[in-house]
């Protein structure tokens, strides 16, 4: 999910198990392991992140 400014109000109260700063190959592979033990994380990056590459199954599966 892409945090934006309309729905920053429905999350802005979610506490989340890790942040993860940056969307590089590395943040994306955190955030990846992440969600694969089911914990909750967001992912900040300062551009367009990597993510927007991959497949949209791919993407899903790790929206969690």
């Amino acid at each position: 999910m892409q945090l934006t400014k309309k729905k920053l109000p429905e999350r802005l109260n979610h506490i989340y198990d890790a942040i993860v700063v940056g969307g590089g190959a590395g943040g994306l592979s955190a955030g990846i392991y992440l969600q694969r033990f089911r914990l909750s994380s967001l992912i900040i990056d300062k551009g367009k992140a990597l993510s927007q590459y991959l497949s949209p199954r791919i993407q899903f599966r790790c929206q969690g």
